[in-house]
Formats: structure tokens, C-alpha cells, sequence
């Protein structure tokens, strides 16, 4: 779950990266979630684990390519043109994901855009 200027500026990375004829990669700094950004819709007594950093990384020569790897703080999550074009769709109209998946296994789960009123 992301806030409105996160997505779109995932969004737009994810664009990006797709369009490159080599490989490349992004490293994000991961914020923990709040205890408010937990609670909504339906997590309020979870534990959260999260990583320090994700990684992105395109695979031109995959067009389909898809792996999420945890190695320590960093989740390195490598995608392949088609992959980054879908998933940047996800983040561009994350209503439209909803509370579905994307991707192959693990596939990514789309709780949509925070909405700070609703916590």
C-alpha cells in the first residue's frame, strides 16, 4: 500500500526501465509502514517485517522475467519489459488491482492506495 506521489513515481520508473535496451537497476529505500498504514484495511495486530531496500532490475532479454529474492535487508526483484509495463500499470491505476495479484510466484498483492482518512 503506497501513497498517491509513491505509485506514480514507481509508476514512471517502472515506464522507464521498460524502455531500456540494456539492463538496469534502481535501488528504493523502503520505509517501515506506520502502525496507521498497518491498520488499514484489516491489519491492525500483525507483525510487520519489512526490508531496507528493494532493488529493481530489468531483464531485457526475459520479456516475462519475474523473481522477488530477499538476501538479507535487500529484496531484489527482477523483471522483464512485459513484466515492468504490467506492474507499472498496477501502480499507475492501483484502484484498478485492488485487492488482486500480479506476477508470477510470489506474486504481488495490491491493497491499493492509502487513503489517511480510513485509518
Amino acid at each position: 500500500m503506497v501513497d498517491r506521489a509513491a505509485s506514480t513515481s514507481v509508476a514512471t520508473l517502472l515506464r522507464s526501465m521498460s524502455k531500456s535496451a540494456s539492463v538496469c537497476s534502481r535501488t528504493i529505500v523502503v520505509s517501515l509502514p506506520t502502525t496507521e498504514v498497518l491498520s488499514v484495511p484489516n491489519n491492525r495486530n500483525s507483525p510487520c517485517v519489512a526490508p531496507e531496500r528493494l532493488r529493481l532490475e530489468s531483464d531485457p532479454s526475459s520479456s516475462d522475467a519475474w523473481a522477488l529474492v530477499e538476501d538479507g535487508a535487500v529484496v531484489h526483484w527482477r523483471l522483464g519489459t512485459r513484466t515492468l509495463r504490467k506492474v507499472a500499470d498496477v501502480f499507475a491505476d492501483p484502484a484498478k488491482y485492488f485487492d488482486s495479484t500480479v506476477g508470477q510466484e510470489p506474486a504481488l498483492w495490491s491493497w491499493g492506495l492509502l487513503d489517511p482518512s480510513t485509518s
